[in-house]
């Protein structure tokens, strides 16, 4: 058997996919992301960008981290996604 651990902020940079919930400012939503090690996490998502909201299904990318919440951006690029589809 082998296990894997990463730090939180290891996944800072990540696309992730908003999977349950709506997120927008002081109203998080969960989000689906992989490690380096292609594992799954769930993460709590807003957006880092006043007045953006993200909808289920949603490709973000994780850009900072404050405690157990992630900040985001609207993941515009084509060959940026998420490898789990």
């Amino acid at each position: 058997d082998e296990t894997t651990a990463v730090s939180r902020d290891s996944l800072v940079g990540r696309v992730a996919v908003i999977v349950t919930g709506e997120a927008g400012q002081g109203s998080a939503a969960q989000a689906r992301v992989r490690d380096g090690h292609g594992l799954t996490h769930y993460v709590m998502v807003e957006p880092d960008v006043t007045g953006d909201l993200f909808e289920q299904g949603s490709s973000v990318i994780l850009v900072r981290r404050d405690g157990a919440k992630y900040f985001a951006i609207r993941n515009t690029s084509e060959s940026l996604g998420d490898v789990s589809r």
